[in-house]
């Protein structure tokens, strides 16, 4: 397996829950919307914008665009 042959360091576990916890924060501006909704809208989105998706984008970046896109789809933010 790939996995199995590649060195890397384990990434924390401890940034998950922080993450979470500001994912929920977020998701809360829009709570009609189901989490599969979000996530789908998000990256469609993202994308348009970008002309890229999110796969690789690292936890801290991923949280900033989903709190900047809950903000701006809830009415608190301007684009």
């Amino acid at each position: 397996m790939l996995f199995e042959t590649m060195k890397f360091e384990p990434r924390d576990v401890n940034r998950i829950q922080p993450f979470c916890d500001r994912l929920a924060k977020a998701w809360e501006k829009l709570p009609d919307l189901r989490f599969g909704q979000l996530m789908v809208n998000l990256m469609r989105d993202y994308e348009a914008e970008h002309g890229c998706d999110i796969f690789y984008l690292e936890e801290d970046e991923m949280i900033r665009e989903i709190e900047a896109y809950c903000e701006r789809i809830s009415g608190g933010g301007k684009k």
